[in-house]
């Protein structure tokens, strides 16, 4: 992120097993809604629709489990497949097991929007610097004891 880049975050329960068609038909509506959300707060300070970056993610568990896991979205929409992959993938490293017959439930879609500031890269600068020096007010010699 840069300097002054601005975050807004956004999540709504849902409640739901991972399956066939419930992405596209209840989730997809409610990421462009969040996103929508996100997108007003940032532009009403000051940032435009080109410069805000959205993250889409579900909280996925097991059945009859408490700990949840955050799945981002892909940017090229791969359907539930991909939420399923990437759950099983995460939970068999963070707990070294997966349940072969629990089905996969969905807590909450959340959405994390950036508003993206412009950077002045460090060439930039360094063009400024040579073309800009400032006025020596004084001088002043330092001595450093490096024995001590």
């Amino acid at each position: 992120m840069g300097l002054a880049d601005v975050v807004q975050e956004r999540e709504e329960p849902i409640q739901g097993a991972l399956e066939e068609g419930i992405i596209k038909n209840q989730i997809q509506g409610r990421y462009e809604h969040l996103c929508s959300q996100n997108t007003a707060s940032l532009t009403e300070v000051g940032f435009t629709e080109e410069t805000i970056q959205h993250k889409k993610f579900l909280n996925l568990r097991y059945e009859g489990t408490d700990t949840s896991i955050m799945i981002e979205h892909e940017a090229i929409w791969t359907g539930e497949s991909h939420y399923e992959t990437a759950f099983k993938q995460q939970h068999q490293t963070e707990f070294g097991f997966n349940f072969l017959a629990r089905q996969i439930l969905i807590d909450n879609v959340r959405v994390r929007s950036v508003g993206r500031t412009k950077t002045i890269h460090a060439e930039k600068v360094a063009r400024m610097a040579e073309n800009e020096k400032p006025e020596v007010v004084g001088e002043t010699e330092v001595y450093f004891d490096v024995d001590g």
